[in-house]
């Protein structure tokens, strides 16, 4: 992973007067982000946009959603018809999966996603012919290039900002699946079946949001639901006995359905007192419900859709970051401190923290001639400790545990602004 390196944004851009309008318009590698989520991005309207680089998400605790998007080919623009009233659109001309931890590195959730992840370790070595207990990494069924697209109209009446959002996409997280017909065959490379990564497609997003400031805080919030969403989350395994001819599309092995989500944040700025210069508040509540289920294939051994998850799920992530200026002259310091936690549920759609457990950050950060950043920080992991996998005997489901317990860390970073 750390042998390469690659440019982020990359486009040209143009801004044109039309009479009384303005048109902006971009086109090449960019990010986008619509709605108001800060952190929890992946429960919001921001999740259809583009893939996420979750190795820095890990690395760098409290990082914002905006953070931590990857840029994809495409075109976008926003044009303004009065001056409380815009549109705005974009059409994606590359999909890409989320960045996630290789194959055994030490944010790698589980071995069989990944990049270097070729094998899947199962409980049916009986049923192969050599006693093999390794599938193999099939072919991935990935998304399209095409056919990735969102809209949005924002309008402000008085002290609020509304929006209005519609987008269609292709997941960018795995789900793994296990073709169980290949391990009595004793096909894969190690003789005990094949597995495949597959990426949902075909998935919609309505949403509304709005923000203001009430009493000096910027307070936002957004309502969203997703039609064909899979509902599969990191941990679950599928294993397809009965889907003949699997596909990511219309004949999943996996269960789909619709769902809802809300998004709510705060922003505070804090004055001076006598134990800091300046401080800030930023926290975000985010909540899921499943609606229904729209296909759930039947399967053999274990339901295609998780059996212990919960109706709804919420999270939440705050961070508290004290500012001491001119420590020493030309050095500003900050000290930020985050928490997020699994308030409860285990949902179906989208995981966003263990049941019950989270991380809890402490760190410093240091601002030399406004030009040079360095920053020292602390991660620890809480709440009970699983495999994403539960290895209980209800299935092969997320466990909702924290399978970061062990590995708490201190991160250095440095960077220069030119």
């Amino acid at each position: 992973m750390g042998r390469y390196a690659e440019f982020g944004d990359a486009f040209v851009y143009g801004k044109f007067e039309l009479g009384e309008q303005t048109l902006s318009l971009r086109a090449g590698r960019h990010t986008l982000i619509y709605g108001e989520s800060l952190f929890l991005g992946a429960n919001a309207i921001a999740a259809a946009q583009g893939p996420v680089d979750l190795v820095k998400a890990l690395s760098l605790p409290n990082v914002q959603f905006k953070e931590v998007a990857r840029p994809v080919n495409q075109v976008s623009g926003s044009l303004s018809l009065s001056e409380n009233v815009s549109i705005g659109g974009y059409l994606q001309f590359q999909w890409k999966e989320h960045r996630l931890p290789a194959a055994g590195s030490y944010f790698s959730g589980a071995d069989f996603v990944g990049p270097g992840a070729d094998l899947l370790i199962h409980p049916f070595a009986a049923m192969s012919p050599g006693g093999s207990p390794f599938a193999s990494r099939g072919r991935d069924y990935k998304g399209s290039h095409g056919g990735q697209w969102g809209l949005q109209l924002k309008v402000r009446a008085g002290d609020v900002d509304y929006g209005i959002y519609a987008a269609h996409y292709d997941d960018k997280a795995p789900i793994a699946v296990v073709n169980v017909p290949s391990i009595a065959t004793g096909s894969g490379r190690f003789g005990g079946g094949v597995y495949n990564l597959m990426y949902a497609k075909d998935i919609s997003v309505y949403g509304v949001s709005a923000s203001t400031v009430v009493g000096g805080i910027n307070v936002a919030g957004e309502l969203s639901t997703r039609r064909n969403v899979p509902l599969v989350v990191p941990g679950d395994l599928i294993l397809n006995t009965s889907v003949a001819s699997p596909d990511n599309d219309r004949n999943t092995p996996y269960a789909r359905g619709n769902s809802l989500h809300l998004n709510l944040s705060a922003i505070s700025v804090l004055p001076g007192n006598s134990l800091w210069d300046a401080a800030s508040v930023v926290a975000e509540f985010a909540f899921n419900r499943v609606l229904g289920v729209t296909h759930r294939p039947a399967q053999d051994f274990f339901s295609s859709l998780n059996a212990t998850h919960t109706r709804d799920a919420s999270a939440m992530r705050v961070v508290f970051q004290p500012e001491f200026f001119q420590v020493v002259p030309s050095v500003d310091l900050q000290v930020p401190i985050g928490l997020g936690y699994g308030l409860g549920g285990r949902s179906a759609v989208v995981s966003l923290s263990p049941e019950r457990g989270g991380d809890f950050s402490i760190g410093i950060n240091a601002t030399i001639d406004r030009t040079w950043q360095a920053g020292l920080n602390y991660t620890r992991y809480f709440g009970e400790a699983g495999a994403a996998t539960s290895v209980k005997s209800v299935g092969p489901y997320a466990s909702y545990q924290q399978y970061y317990k062990d590995r708490d860390f201190i991160a250095f970073s440095i960077q220069r602004t030119f």
